[in-house]
């Protein structure tokens, strides 16, 4: 590195450049090709030139157009076809057709005018145009089902295949296919076996876990409500709270807990969709869970939850007889008060009757009536 270069306060990039390009010029000019090399970029770079001041020349040309004709603006860079000329085609046209025209020309509209009245249009630039709503589908509201129908009429529902909800909480329905495994005994359940359905957690989320009608039953829990419990029933939202007599109803992991006085609407169809391999009410409440911790009042009031066949008759036949009672004391209220109006308007008549009226009076009386005439009076007019 000579002594000016480095007085020239180049960097060594710079240094090193200079030097290819000196290197390069002198194996130019041992090959003789300097000149024709020289021609050649002269040339490229006059082209280059040429080039731009073409673009810069056609781009004033445009904006010129703009300028001066706004309303012929034409972004399309796509060259329009040529129109076809019929006369080229050898296509005679009649002398009548030569200036006809579709419309004519002094009721042509003007291009400021608009359709309903030809009045401007003129838009507001400062009014904010609203921006497009996207289309939301309307949620559909959830209904709550409706209660679960009596054990009476389970059977015929479910011959019909009908399902059977109770309050959305248990459901009784003939297995569609036989895929469904029952969560008791874990076996599978056949096609058109009646089936009991309650939602549990399983497999990372909330779905509908079968069981058969009796191996439900048998895995009942009865207990009572634990002190601070704040717990409601499945069936009928009432408090849990501590005392309180309550069911479990277990599928799966879930247990749902219910007041044991909704265990008839809740629990009947499927003790009548079990019947004939399990006992009446009283042997299931019996072989439940907790049944055995539950004090005298307790077992008692459990048992009585749902009542057997007999216990069914006996207190059908007592509500009948009680509102026959209640029926026929309320007719033989209404006739002695009837009764009782009658004598009343009775004795108003005969004592209305019987009392005399002073002389002259005017009593406004219609009908037959009879006063009683004294002596007297007779008297005066004989």
């Amino acid at each position: 590195m000579s002594k000016a270069r480095q007085r020239a306060g180049l960097s060594a990039y710079e240094i090193a450049r200079i030097d290819r390009i000196a290197a390069n010029k002198r194996k130019l000019a041992e090959l003789g090709l300097s000149d024709e090399v020289n021609d050649i970029v002269t040339a490229s770079k006059a082209s280059v030139a040429r080039r731009a001041d073409a673009t810069k020349r056609a781009k004033e040309r445009k904006k010129k157009k703009q300028r001066s004709h706004p309303e012929v603006v034409r972004r399309s860079s796509r060259k329009r076809a040529k129109v076809k000329s019929y006369a080229e085609d050898g296509v005679a046209v009649r002398d009548d057709l030569k200036n006809d025209s579709d419309y004519d020309e002094s009721d042509e509209a003007s291009d400021d005018e608009d359709d309903d009245g030809g009045e401007d249009v003129a838009w507001d630039e400062d009014e904010d145009i609203p921006f497009p709503v996207a289309y939301r589908k309307p949620k559909k509201s959830r209904k709550k089902s409706a209660p679960t129908t009596t054990a009476s009429t389970t059977a015929i529902a479910i011959a019909t295949g009908a399902n059977i909800s109770g309050n959305g909480l248990l459901s009784i329905e003939p297995a569609k296919t036989g895929r469904s495994r029952c969560r008791g005994c874990m076996e599978a359940i056949d096609k058109g076996v009646v089936r009991v359905g309650m939602k549990a957690w399983i497999a990372g989320r909330q779905a509908v876990t079968w069981q058969h009608p009796e191996c439900f039953l048998k895995r009942l829990a009865v207990e009572r409500g634990k002190k601070g419990s704040r717990g409601k029933c499945k069936a009928t939202g009432a408090k849990l709270g501590e005392g309180v007599l309550k069911i479990g109803l277990r599928s799966h992991t879930a247990t749902s807990w219910i007041v044991n006085s909704a265990a008839r609407d809740v629990l009947g169809p499927v003790l009548d969709a079990a019947a004939g391999k399990v006992g009446e009410w009283a042997e299931v409440a019996e072989a439940m869970e907790g049944f055995g911790d539950l004090d005298d009042e307790g077992r008692e009031a459990v048992r009585d939850a749902i009542p057997g066949e007999l216990e069914m008759k006996k207190r059908k036949k007592a509500t009948a007889a009680a509102a026959a009672a209640s029926v026929k004391a309320e007719k033989g209220g209404k006739r002695g008060e009837l009764e009782a109006k009658k004598e009343e308007e009775k004795k108003k008549k005969g004592s209305a009757a019987s009392e005399q009226p002073p002389l002259g009076k005017k009593t406004g009386a219609k009908g037959k009536v009879a006063w009683k005439v004294s002596v007297k009076f007779h008297a005066m007019h004989a």
